[in-house]
């Protein structure tokens, strides 16, 4: 929630697959550092269905 990544598909320019690959590269190894905790919203889905948090 309140970060716009790059998207991976469709992508919106011909840059954005290569930033939203890094994007992901970069949660990932964040989400692998160790524990960390994910709290619901009051808005819990984006008007796609993605599931939101904080």
């Amino acid at each position: 929630m309140d970060i716009d990544a790059p998207e991976l598909s469709p992508p919106r320019c011909e840059a954005e697959p290569a930033k939203g690959e890094d994007a992901r590269f970069l949660l990932q190894k964040l989400l692998n550092r160790g524990a960390f905790s994910l709290a619901g919203n009051v808005m819990d889905e984006d008007r796609y269905g993605r599931k939101l948090g904080r």
